[in-house]
């Protein structure tokens, strides 16, 4: 279970943003300066989780996502576009064998158009997922109550 602490900021009826440091698996990752979802080239991210265990502001909190749907992103995100990627090139190899064309060229311009297309449909997906509660991280365990100031 892919597991992130963190300090909630601010709440909501269901859920809370929580404020925490990039990983140390973001420091190897080739992405990180660009990735939007751990919030840009900045050392510090804010996660809107679901908050079932009503942390409050200022609380440290330890964040959970679920394998099954990490696993399911993770397919969503890098192994369709390849899928896609290679069907393409496949097709163009076939479809180039009735077509004036260089069969190389055909190939990768269908492989290309497939990739874009597979693209297309991450993007619609990923709008669609990410209302779903099953797709967020959950606060999953208060470590440390925050102080409140009277």
């Amino acid at each position: 279970m892919a597991t992130e602490q963190g300090i909630v900021v601010k709440t909501f009826e269901t859920h809370a943003l929580v404020q925490s440091t990039k990983s140390s698996s973001c420091e190897s990752c080739t992405s990180r300066d660009a990735c939007h979802v751990m919030g840009g080239g900045g050392n510090q991210v804010e996660i809107d989780a679901l908050n079932p265990l009503n942390a409050n502001v200022g609380d440290r909190v330890i964040l959970s996502i679920k394998p099954a749907s990490l696993f399911k992103l993770t397919f969503l995100l890098y192994i369709l576009p390849v899928i896609f990627l290679l069907f393409g090139a496949i097709t163009g190899e076939k479809l180039s064998e009735s077509l004036p064309y260089d069969a190389s060229v055909v190939s990768a311009l269908m492989g290309f158009l497939f990739f874009f297309i597979s693209l297309f449909i991450v993007i619609l997906t990923g709008r669609r997922l990410e209302k779903k509660d099953e797709y967020r991280p959950e606060i999953i365990r208060i470590l440390q109550p925050g102080r409140t100031i009277l």
